[in-house]
């Protein structure tokens, strides 16, 4: 929660691309409310979802994809079973 949505930046990069969007033009995107919810304390996703030219490639359900927590955390238990924990 304290970095208001920004450790999804890099998934929200990758879906606009897989969704059609040029490498360049995706990170522009992102890197735009990226700073500004780093500026402002805003969540990252409220101010995608404000996007249009975003939101008109991808669904809300893309976006519960992207800005869930457990992609982090997928293979914690693998990552703990190799380090002996």
């Amino acid at each position: 929660d304290m970095t208001h949505g920004l450790i999804h930046s890099q998934q929200l990069l990758l879906m606009l691309t897989d969704k059609g969007l040029p490498r360049d033009v995706a990170y522009r995107q992102v890197q735009i409310h990226a700073m500004k919810s780093w500026e402002t304390g805003q969540e990252l996703r409220k101010l995608v979802e404000q996007d249009k030219n975003i939101m008109a490639k991808v669904t809300g359900r893309d976006l519960d994809r992207v800005f869930d927590l457990m992609v982090h955390f997928k293979d914690i238990n693998r990552t703990y079973s190799l380090l002996g924990l």
